[in-house]
């Protein structure tokens, strides 16, 4: 959340399990994640929860394009690269 609290945790699983322990019940809202099925699963559980992609693993993935597609990664690229500087 732009300019209020961040939190991190760490588990020695990624299991969606460890989000319980976590994510209280009566939580509501969007979890910034990566794209590991465990979000998901946790999130089927929750009907109040919405996640959101991480930027830097969108923008991986068309820098790993851009030598297949230039142009079509490098305009991807590029308006990642404004929404960055937002």
């Amino acid at each position: 959340r732009p300019g209020g609290e961040a939190f991190f945790h760490w588990e020695t699983s990624r299991a969606a399990a460890c989000l319980d322990n976590i994510i209280p019940a009566t939580f509501t809202g969007i979890i910034q994640c990566d794209g590991y099925a465990a979000y998901p699963a946790f999130a089927r559980t929750r009907e109040d929860i919405r996640l959101a992609a991480c930027w830097a693993h969108v923008r991986r993935k068309f820098f790993e394009a851009k030598a297949n597609a230039p142009q079509h990664a490098g305009f991807i690229l590029l308006q990642i690269r404004h929404l960055y500087r937002i």
